[in-house]
């Protein structure tokens, strides 16, 4: 997809994402996700989770880290309740930061971490929602480059609960929902610099094409100096 146009989207969607339990009603917790164009969401009686994109394109911050950004709603559906919004990872990140649409501008909220069963939870808690009305929340985060447990792609967890139960006792009640999204780092090829005397290449975000070259032409060629440092030391 075209970065322009990709920018005019995000502008368009305005982020969401959400928690979703309610006492006495969800048996069994449910989680998944169902990817339709660039979108995944999830949905039970209680609300609709979805995140855009589905997977986060990684902005290369380097030599500390990759930062993503993703686009989180949430419809609640049930009854009016305060509920926490979590965003669950296998591993620690370097940053993060919660954004909350408010109708005109992007309200960072208060964002808490915490630890339960080796699995990292940053969530945003006693935040009130009413039935039948649509959230809008903006997720930043960084992965640290430099530790021994980054990787360059892989899924976090959107989770949903509420804020009467800790994650311990909605994990065991089965009181949440939870939606899987997705990271991942590529280069942008829009960035590189062209020698390109025939103009023979051709830049998007993830791909460099070169047409019509032959062996008696001059030398044509893209490039980035990443500079010194920027895959480590040794």
């Amino acid at each position: 997809m075209d970065k322009q146009i990709l920018i005019i989207i995000l502008l368009l969607f305005n982020s969401l994402l959400v928690f979703i339990p309610i006492d006495n009603v969800l048996a069994d917790g449910e989680s998944g996700g169902n990817i339709v164009g660039d979108t995944i969401y999830w949905e039970n009686a209680y609300a609709n989770l979805s995140v855009y994109p589905h997977t986060a394109i990684g902005v290369d911050n380097r030599p500390t880290c990759m930062s993503h950004t993703q686009l989180a709603n949430i419809t609640w559906k049930a009854a009016d309740n305060s509920i926490d919004v979590a965003f669950r990872f296998n591993d620690s990140l370097h940053s993060g930061h919660i954004w909350l649409w408010n109708g005109a501008t992007w309200q960072t909220v208060t964002m808490e971490h915490t630890t339960y069963n080796n699995q990292h939870y940053y969530y945003y808690t006693g935040f009130n929602v009413v039935q039948d009305t649509t959230y809008h929340f903006k997720w930043y985060y960084n992965f640290s480059i430099n530790k021994d447990t980054y990787k360059p792609n892989g899924k976090w967890d959107l989770m949903a609960k509420l804020s009467s139960e800790s994650i311990q006792e909605a994990l065991s009640s089965g009181h949440y929902i939870i939606l899987d999204p997705f990271w991942g780092d590529y280069v942008d090829f829009t960035t590189f610099t062209e020698v390109d005397t025939d103009n023979e290449w051709e830049e998007t975000s993830t791909r460099a094409t070169v047409s019509g070259a032959d062996r008696n032409e001059p030398l044509n060629y893209v490039y980035k100096d990443y500079g010194v440092g920027y895959f480590g030391t040794t």
